[in-house]
């Protein structure tokens, strides 16, 4: 049984190996090869924790899980074969933050312009850098703007792509209502996820599943906008643990 920390997935682990883990994942998922329920929540007292499961009838198959102290609080993958044996455990914040960069790279690479150069984020944070790390791996960059206000749906110029990953709740949403009812494609990675959470979404478009979109990319006008909504494909995690851990 392997084990790997922080250390090791950013330093050996790139950003072409989660991407391409990303898809595979979200592709198996539409399909419904892999399986991705929703997350559990369990509380104990004062803490508690969020588990994600997911995996393959054959393997690999596991779970992630981390706790809701205030702040952040080191996450477990756990990895098991086929068999019932547990082949490795990914303990820390790397891989969670570096699985989420890498679904916003598959969408990015769906959804966005081919000759899209320009990268904007809103937002300085881990997950700021983990999404710029993954779309460097799907389009040349040219150049990166950052900055930290919420968006605005008239900042949004035609043909430009927007992932969102932070709250988008109807009650708390960092991308406006308004910007998905102008988006030619809204889509995220798992719609099952967006169903199950306790408050609706903040839009009430159809959600496109992205697995379906990355098997049969669609045909994107130059000035069309769209809009990626991450919640978060469980089973991901595990895909990406089991790429890393089968890596010399």
């Amino acid at each position: 049984m392997r084990v790997l920390t922080d250390t090791d997935v950013a330093r050996d682990r790139t950003a072409e190996i989660a991407v391409a883990a990303a898809r595979r994942a979200l592709v198996d998922a539409y399909a419904g090869r892999l399986s991705a329920p929703p997350r559990a929540r369990v509380e104990l007292g004062g803490h508690g924790f969020v588990f994600t499961a997911g995996g393959y009838a054959d393997g690999p198959v596991g779970f992630r899980a981390y706790g809701l102290w205030p702040g952040e609080s080191d996450q477990a993958v756990l990895v098991w074969d086929g068999h019932g044996a547990l082949t490795g455990v990914v303990a820390g914040g790397e891989l969670g933050a570096r699985r989420t960069g890498a679904l916003g790279g598959v969408a990015a690479d769906v959804l966005a312009r081919a000759d899209a150069r320009r990268v904007a984020i809103v937002g300085s944070g881990r997950q700021a850098w983990s999404q710029l790390w993954a779309i460097a791996a799907v389009r040349p960059i040219a150049a990166v703007a950052i900055h930290s206000p919420i968006v605005e749906a008239g900042w949004i110029e035609a043909g430009a792509h927007v992932s969102t990953v932070g709250p988008k709740a109807a009650s708390a949403h960092e991308a406006p209502p308004e910007l998905a009812d102008a988006a030619t494609i809204v889509a995220t990675d798992s719609p099952d996820q967006a169903r199950a959470s306790d408050e609706a979404f903040f839009t009430g478009r159809p959600l496109e599943h992205l697995g379906r979109l990355v098997a049969e990319p669609p045909r994107r006008a130059a000035d069309a906008v769209t809009l990626y909504c991450s919640t978060g494909l469980a089973g991901s995690e595990v895909v990406l643990a089991d790429a890393l851990l089968r890596r010399d």
